[in-house]
């Protein structure tokens, strides 16, 4: 059997989350055996299976039905113990999370925030302390990392984690110019002293979306100082890149980024893209330097049927 395989860590839809289902999607349309397994953290709440199938909206699909038949759910990684995979595409914060829970004669690793802090040797934002272990350093692994990654792993291979837009449905834009900040979750918080010292030209705009998760009465009517008109949404949200036509990107507080997908569907999406400075380099500055190049452009990120994970999996 090959997989695709995602370890729930946080009841939140992430891009982590999104990414396995995109490559999922992509594998299984070219062959029709492959499955998404996903396993819930054994001591949070679960994800609802059915927020997972919403996601699947997102994309033109001929057979929604026949997607939802080839994914998974596992209410512990202890259920895993009798699957046997051929090969298995999974991310590195995955790979250490169920490690020794599932057998495989293959599996190709995406890197993932985690693994630039087991390397760093520093917690990362959520709180886990990882470090890379020889264990991971086998013949049967493969790291795909991109050329900005300096991670000393014998087992790796040049690649760049893609995205499936050539599934993704249009979008409308708004008649307003609206800008959008995305303050999801805590390494994403901006305060609002924050916001007012960015210098964002806010006089430029006619509405001001914020996406966030805090729902303090306070922090919610100061952002009203910034714009006329300011509409918060926490997430998910339907149709989001209808709601805005210009993006201004924020860097992590944490100050790294593995490989923020919202930024480039932004891109794929035609919207504006502004950038809070200062961007050091990762995972986003690479990507989107990548992107804006006309040598390699956002179809050099495109996931289709000729990757090399995909084509493993079919």
């Amino acid at each position: 059997m090959n997989a695709v395989l995602h370890y729930l860590g946080n009841p939140h839809i992430t891009g982590v989350l999104i990414e396995a289902l995109e490559y999922y999607i992509e594998a299984r349309y070219n062959n029709t055996e492959v499955e998404l397994h996903l396993v819930r953290h054994d001591y949070d709440e679960p994800l609802d299976i059915n927020s997972i199938y919403t996601l699947l909206d997102r994309y033109v699909l001929n057979d929604n039905e026949f997607y939802k038949r080839g994914i998974k759910y596992y209410s512990s990684k202890r259920e895993l113990l009798h699957n046997r995979y051929n090969n298995v595409f999974l991310s590195f914060s995955t790979l250490d999370d169920l490690f020794g829970y599932f057998a495989y004669n293959h599996a190709f690793v995406s890197p993932s925030q985690c693994l630039y802090y087991a390397f760093a040797g520093t917690p990362a934002p959520n709180g886990y302390n990882r470090r890379f272990h020889n264990r991971y350093i086998r013949d049967d692994i493969t790291f795909l990392l991109s050329e900005y990654h300096s991670y000393d792993i014998p087992n790796k291979v040049d690649y760049d984690k893609k995205l499936l837009f050539s599934a993704l449905k249009p979008c409308t834009h708004p008649d307003k110019k609206t800008l959008l900040l995305n303050c999801v979750h805590a390494d994403r918080f901006l305060s609002v002293d924050t916001i007012e010292h960015m210098n964002i030209p806010f006089q430029n705009y006619d509405d001001f979306v914020i996406i966030t998760d805090i729902t303090e009465d306070d922090y919610l009517e100061q952002l009203q100082y910034f714009c006329p008109i300011v509409k918060i949404y926490t997430p998910p949200v339907s149709n989001l890149f209808d709601l805005f036509t210009d993006y201004h990107y924020v860097p992590v507080a944490a100050g790294y980024d593995e490989s923020p997908r919202f930024l480039m569907e932004c891109l794929f999406y035609e919207k504006t893209v502004t950038v809070q400075s200062p961007w050091n380099l990762d995972g986003a500055s690479y990507r989107h330097a990548k992107a804006m190049n006309p040598k390699y452009g956002l179809r050099s990120f495109d996931l289709t049927e000729f990757d090399l994970v995909i084509e493993a999996l079919s």
